[in-house]
Formats: structure tokens, C-alpha cells, sequence
């Protein structure tokens, strides 16, 4: 993901993600407490919270995400 790239906010009924940053830097929201995330950082949104991420790092930034049924 390209620097500044954003996930918009947004909520998931029924399923929970796991969102890990592999490389870069970010800042991920969830249910409205800010959460900044470096290499190697996960973070957890669970069933019906609402959620968005964006890369604040100066270069490339990758992000691995599970997203399973609950």
C-alpha cells in the first residue's frame, strides 16, 4: 500500500479481522481509540466494531489481513 493509501471506516456484522503490519508504518481506528502500528504489530477488530487504517510511513507499507466468521 502506497504511503497515505486508506482503508475508510467502516463496520463488519458477523466476522472479526486480524490486520498485521508486515512493513511500514500506520494508524489503525478502531471503535474510536487510535492505535499506531509499526512492523511486526497486530490488531484485533472484533464482530460489529467499526474500524479504518491508513499508512503513515514515507514508503511502501504492507498489511496482512484475516478475516473470519463468528
Amino acid at each position: 500500500m502506497e504511503p497515505g493509501t486508506r482503508i475508510g471506516e467502516h463496520t463488519h456484522h458477523g466476522s472479526e479481522e486480524i490486520y498485521f503490519l508486515v512493513e511500514g508504518t500506520g494508524e489503525m481506528t478502531v471503535d474510536g481509540e487510535l492505535v499506531r502500528m509499526k512492523e511486526g504489530d497486530a490488531v484485533l477488530t472484533r464482530n460489529n466494531s467499526t474500524h479504518s487504517f491508513v499508512v503513515t510511513s514515507t514508503y511502501p507499507a504492507k498489511l496482512y489481513v484475516v478475516e473470519a466468521g463468528v
